[in-house]
């Protein structure tokens, strides 16, 4: 995904985390602390590239690129697949359901 001079904030405790694992003496470093910010740095980039797939979602120009970014959007962030309904070629994706129901 292309991008252009964004930043991104990280919390203050990842911050702090980086801080002193980058300035503390390489003997004192652990696999710990490495895991520990490593984690915490790939859980800030899936946040990021999740809001940006969202983003692409909502301006996309056309319905299927709409659809596509949609579909990854719901696929990465754990949506079943039951609760997409809009998704569904065989589902009417018009106002509420009660609209078709018979009286």
């Amino acid at each position: 995904m292309a991008t252009t001079n964004q930043n991104i904030q990280i919390s203050l405790k990842l911050f702090t985390e980086l801080f002193l694992y980058f300035n503390a003496p390489v003997d004192f470093r652990t696999a710990e602390q490495e895991k520990q910010i490593t984690d915490e740095i790939n859980e800030r980039y899936e946040r990021w590239y999740n809001h940006n797939v969202f983003t692409q979602y909502r301006q996309s120009e056309t319905d299927d690129d709409r659809l596509k970014f949609l579909r990854e959007y719901l696929d990465r962030t754990g949506v079943p697949e039951d609760f997409r309904v809009l998704l569904r070629s065989d589902q009417p994706t018009g106002s509420s359901t009660q609209e078709n129901r018979p009286d």
